[in-house]
């Protein structure tokens, strides 16, 4: 699995996770605008990666995550 951030202006937008991380890039492109992003590989379980993604998305509150800061 992956955990990736999608960047503009050096802000973290949007925090996700895949198991095919270009794929899932090329659908984001479509409708979420970034200049840049960070993908981290991971080796756990599926259960695993949701809890980390929803915690670090409770933490940074990404703004096309549907969250406002």
């Amino acid at each position: 699995f992956y955990i990736y951030f999608l960047i503009r202006e050096n802000e973290i937008v949007y925090i996700g996770q895949t198991n095919n991380f270009v794929t899932r890039l090329k659908n984001h492109q479509k409708r979420i605008t970034f200049d840049h992003y960070s993908v981290q590989p991971l080796e756990c379980t599926l259960e695993e990666v949701k809890l980390l993604e929803s915690q670090l998305i409770l933490h940074h509150k990404p703004c096309e995550n549907g969250n406002s800061k």
